[in-house]
C-alpha cells in the first residue's frame, strides 16, 4: 500500500514540474511574419532581437523601427511614423494576432512565421 501510495504521489510531482516548466517558455515575437491586414494588404513583420523591427507592405512600403513588449501589448515605432502604435498581441504556435488600441491602424488577424 505505501508503494503504491508513493507512486502517485511520484508521479503528481513529475507532472505538476512538467507543468510548471512547460509554461516557464516566454513566448517570442522575435522572427519574419507575414499575412494580410484588414484592408487586405499583404505585410510582412520583422522582429529582432534587441527590440529592432522591419515591415514591408504590397504597396512597396519599408519601414524600420524598434519594438518593446508589456505584457500582452506590442509597442511598435517605425521612423516614418509620428507615433508609436500599441497593438494587443495574440502568440499560438506559428501564427501571430495584433489588433491595435487604437481605431485607425490596421489590424493583422493572422500572420504566420515564416
Amino acid at each position: 500500500m505505501k508503494k503504491i501510495v508513493s507512486l502517485i504521489l511520484i508521479t503528481v510531482l513529475l507532472i505538476s514540474t512538467l507543468f510548471i516548466l512547460t509554461g516557464c517558455g516566454k513566448a517570442s515575437v522575435v522572427g519574419k511574419w507575414s499575412g494580410k491586414n484588414n484592408d487586405d494588404v499583404e505585410t510582412e513583420w520583422e522582429f529582432k532581437k534587441g527590440g529592432k523591427c522591419t515591415m514591408k507592405n504590397a504597396y512597396g512600403f519599408e519601414g524600420e523601427g524598434t519594438y518593446s513588449i508589456e505584457d500582452t501589448k506590442l509597442k511598435i515605432k517605425l521612423e516614418s511614423w509620428d507615433e508609436e502604435k500599441v497593438y494587443e498581441f495574440k502568440l499560438e504556435g506559428d501564427k501571430l494576432s495584433l489588433t491595435p488600441t487604437d481605431p485607425y491602424s490596421p489590424k493583422y488577424p493572422e500572420l504566420i512565421k515564416k
